[in-house]
C-alpha cells in the first residue's frame, strides 16, 4: 500500500523541472528535490513543501505571443496561484504586445 495519501506537482523556480509534494497518513511530507533529499536528515522542509504548507503552490506559465509575427517568443514564468497576481501578469502582456502592435 502507498504510504502518500496526497500529491502535489510543484514546479521549480530555477528550471523546467516539476517535483512532487506528497504527504502521508501521519502528516508527514516528502518531496522529489535533492534539497528535500538532504535536508530530510535534519528536519527541514525544502521551499516545496513549504509552498503546500502555506496554501501557495505557484503556476508554471507558458506565454506564447499570439501575433503571428512572434512565433519563436515563449517565455515560461512561475507565479503564485493568486488572482490578482495572474491578472498583473496578463494585463502587462497585453500592454507589451498593444504597444509592439501599435509600432507596426
Amino acid at each position: 500500500m502507498d504510504k502518500w495519501i496526497k500529491r502535489w506537482k510543484v514546479p521549480s523556480d530555477s528550471s523546467d523541472s516539476i517535483y512532487t509534494v506528497a504527504v502521508d497518513y501521519d502528516g508527514n511530507f516528502g518531496c522529489s528535490c535533492p534539497q528535500w533529499k538532504f535536508r530530510r536528515r535534519t528536519g527541514g522542509d525544502c521551499k516545496h513543501i513549504i509552498r503546500i504548507k502555506n496554501g501557495s503552490i505557484p503556476l508554471k506559465v507558458t506565454v506564447t505571443p499570439s501575433h503571428s509575427a512572434f512565433p519563436e517568443k515563449k517565455k515560461s514564468v512561475v507565479i503564485e496561484n493568486n488572482p490578482e497576481v495572474l491578472q498583473s501578469v496578463i494585463d502587462d502582456i497585453d500592454a507589451k504586445l498593444a504597444a509592439i502592435l501599435s509600432r507596426n
